[in-house]
Order: structure tokens, then C-alpha cells, then sequence
């Protein structure tokens, strides 16, 4: 939970392991492996998460000029 919390509030290393962690699992789950299912309460926790990381990567693109003006 708490390295969820630090994720997405901008803390590269927990956003690190929990991409991490995210990408373990779904390799695991392409190979069939057979994997202990989240319970219902955690599947949501980890949803909002992504979602809130996500709002802040926008958030900070969107008020960013310099990012802009680089793409181009």
C-alpha cells in the first residue's frame, strides 16, 4: 500500500518497483502461470493508482511549455 501511495505521488523509485512488480505480473500471466488472484479491495487500490499516476504525468506534460516545445 504505501509504495502504491509513494508511486503515485511522484516517487521515481517506488513508481520504478511498482512498474516493476505490475510488469512481473502480467509476463507471469502471458506464460499462464498459475498466480495468486488479488483480492477484489487490493484490484482497486492498485486501478487507482495507475489512475493517479497517470492524472499526474498529464497534469505535469500539460504544464510543462519545455516538453512541448521539445516533441517538436
Amino acid at each position: 500500500m504505501q509504495l502504491g501511495n509513494k508511486a503515485a505521488q511522484g516517487d521515481l523509485r517506488s513508481q520504478r518497483e511498482f512498474f516493476s512488480l505490475v510488469r512481473v505480473s502480467e509476463e507471469a500471466a502471458n506464460l499462464g502461470v498459475s498466480t495468486v488472484i488479488p483480492h477484489e479491495i487490493d484490484q482497486k487500490v492498485m486501478q487507482d493508482i495507475l489512475r493517479r499516476m497517470e492524472r499526474i504525468s498529464a497534469d505535469a506534460t500539460s504544464t510543462n511549455p519545455k516538453t512541448k516545445t521539445e516533441e517538436s
